[in-house]
């Protein structure tokens, strides 16, 4: 998970958006912008595939040892 953070970083992904009123006063948050949601789904997906993988063949590849 600490390599999806810093990738996040790089390329300005943020998990939340803050809003302001006229003010400048903090009213709220959007908390899960389009753009990290897509990419937390994909993460999450690559996740799966990789157990299923493990799961069909019963043993870890060997990249990943």
């Amino acid at each position: 998970m600490i390599l999806f953070y810093a990738i996040m970083k790089k390329h300005g992904i943020k998990q939340s958006t803050p809003h302001y009123n006229e003010e400048g006063i903090l009213t709220s948050r959007t908390c899960a912008t389009p753009e990290w949601v897509i990419c937390k789904r994909a993460l999450l997906e690559q996740v799966k595939g990789f157990f299923i993988v493990v799961d069909l063949i019963n043993e870890v590849p060997k990249a990943v040892r």
